[in-house]
C-alpha cells in the first residue's frame, strides 16, 4: 500500500510544485499523513478507554518517528526512486489507485481534527 501511495505523492508533488527532486517532500507528505492518522487513532482509543488526554510532546515524538522511519525507508535506501520505475498501481487498476489515494489523505485530514472530538469524549464520557 505504502508503494502506490509514494509513486502517487510524487506525481501530486512533481506536477503542482514543479519540483524535479520531490523524493523528500514526498517522504515528508506521506509521514505527516500517517503520523495524523496513527496519532488521531491513538488520542481517541486513550480517551475513550481510558479518560487520558493526549499530550502534545507525545504527538511530536510519534509524528518525529514517523518521519524518521520513511525517510530511512525511502531516501536512504533509494527504494523511492525504484518505485517510480516500476509505476505501481493497486489491483493494476489506476482509478481504483487514485480513488484510495484520495481516502488516504482524506483520512488524514479527518484525523487532524480530531482532537475536538477528544476533547468531547473526555468532557462528556469521563464526568466521574
Amino acid at each position: 500500500m505504502k508503494v502506490f501511495y509514494y509513486y502517487y505523492y510524487y506525481l501530486i508533488y512533481r506536477k503542482f510544485r514543479n519540483n524535479k527532486d520531490a523524493h523528500l517532500p514526498t517522504v515528508f507528505g506521506i509521514s505527516f499523513c500517517e503520523s495524523f492518522i496513527i496519532n488521531g487513532i491513538i488520542q481517541i482509543l486513550l480517551a475513550y478507554f481510558f479518560c487520558y488526554k493526549y499530550s502534545f510532546e507525545l504527538l511530536i515524538g510519534i509524528s518525529i518517528v514517523i518521519v524518521l522511519c520513511n525517510f530511512i525507508y525511502f531516501k536512504k535506501s533509494n527504494y523511492g526512486e525504484n518505485i517510480l520505475q516500476v509505476k505501481p498501481l493497486f489491483f493494476s487498476n489506476n482509478v481504483i489507485s487514485i480513488i484510495l489515494m484520495t481516502l488516504f489523505l482524506l483520512l488524514g485530514i479527518i484525523f487532524i481534527f480530531s482532537i475536538f472530538f477528544v476533547d468531547y469524549i473526555v468532557m462528556i464520557h469521563c464526568k466521574q
